[in-house]
This record gives structure tokens, C-alpha cells and sequence, in this order.
């Protein structure tokens, strides 16, 4: 993904189509972007 570059490029709005749908756990692909975009 890209939010940790875009995150440090200094936004703070994200917005996650593929790296959320369509997963078995919505909650756990959250948490992992979460993580990501904390660099």
C-alpha cells in the first residue's frame, strides 16, 4: 500500500477500497492501515 508514503508526504484523510473489501476481517485490515499511515 501506499499510506505510509502518503502519511509521511503529511496527509491525514486516506481512503481504502481494495485493501479493505473484500477481506474476512474489516477490523483487523483497519488496524494494519492504521499501523502503516503511524510512521
Amino acid at each position: 500500500t501506499t499510506i505510509a508514503r502518503v502519511a509521511a508526504a503529511g496527509a491525514n484523510i486516506f481512503v481504502a477500497g481494495s485493501a479493505i473489501y473484500g477481506k474476512d476481517n474489516y477490523a483487523a485490515e483497519i488496524r494494519k492501515l492504521k499501523t502503516l499511515a503511524r510512521f
